[in-house]
């Protein structure tokens, strides 16, 4: 009887981390949950894909660390699918579930992957609210890119309500946690973001600067056409036209191999801008030749 004591009191112990938090491990291969789990994975049809997870969601333990992976899968589908409101939902669960288990990063996840449901149905205070929940928990596990990413999500939510003195603070923010060498396309991303709210507020040669420090750390040509784009807007928005019009033709020369909307962009911003130096300029054959390939595009937008 002493020994059988011992082996339990030891087994206790051994499934217990430092901290003294208990983690069921994974389900056993051979599980059920486990085996549609694996299914789901290689399965090419994302409805049967759903199938599959919400049969291996049906029979998982709760407290099991895999519930946590089947949970996000099914949020990562639900999105892919444009089913926001059910992506929520499982976001929701992946929380609790989260809580279950007493882990902090999981938590965090559920926090992030409800805030890109909250992002697709224009809810951004509600995303701004998540985010910053989730950069709270990331600091806490020492996890700082996760934390400067979140924060960045901040600064575009701010954005989209209006709040460029925020986002400016949200965006500078992250770059105190992002780390160049490893996350050198968030660390663009908030630099353009803090160019973004400088153009709002009619800071212009703020936001070429800092749009510039953008252009340092794309490592994606789109980025970088985008960023050169927005730096000749900013020069289009001084009354630089000349600076403005090298800047657009490069693009337009280069664009060759981008996408219908990025070369119309390109296109027509070049046309505008050309009208606003000079307003007998001929532009009518480019922003006809923009204006159409939107169309091809499926889309009338233009900037």
């Amino acid at each position: 009887m002493v020994y059988k004591l011992l082996f339990i009191v030891l087994f206790l112990f051994s499934a217990c981390s430092k901290t003294g938090e208990q983690h069921v491990p994974v389900e056993s291969p051979n599980s059920e949950a486990f085996l549609r789990f694996e299914e789901a994975q290689k399965a090419e049809d994302t409805r049967e894909k759903m199938s599959l997870l919400s049969a291996a969601l049906a029979t998982v333990e709760m407290r099991d660390t895999l519930a946590t992976e089947i949970l996000d899968f099914k949020i990562y589908y639900h999105n892919s699918l444009k089913e926001y409101d059910s992506a929520v939902y499982y976001s929701d669960s992946l929380i609790r579930v989260a809580q279950v288990q007493q882990d902090t990063a999981a938590i965090a996840l559920g926090l992030y992957r409800r805030s890109r449901s909250r992002f697709y149905l224009d809810e951004h205070e509600e995303v701004f609210r998540d985010a910053f929940e989730a950069r709270k928990l990331y600091l806490s596990v020492k996890d700082s890119s996760s934390a400067g990413r979140r924060s960045l999500e901040m600064a575009n939510a701010q954005t989209r309500m209006g709040d460029h003195t925020g986002s400016r603070e949200s965006a500078t923010e992250a770059l105190r946690y992002l780390k160049p060498a490893t996350d050198s396309v968030y660390v663009g991303s908030a630099y353009n973001i803090i160019a973004i709210s400088y153009r709002q507020q009619g800071f212009n040669e703020d936001a070429i600067t800092e749009y510039r420090n953008a252009l340092r750390f794309a490592t994606k040509r789109a980025d970088s056409l985008i960023y050169l784009n927005n730096i000749a807007l900013a020069h289009q928005d001084l009354g630089n036209y000349m600076e403005a019009i090298a800047i657009l033709e490069e693009l337009v020369r280069g664009a060759a191999n981008e996408n219908l909307n990025s070369r119309a962009r390109f296109l027509d911003n070049l046309a505008y801008t050309k009208w606003l130096h000079d307003e007998n300029a001929n532009v009518e054959k480019d922003l006809l030749t923009a204006l159409n390939m939107r169309l091809e595009a499926g889309t009338g937008r233009g900037k």
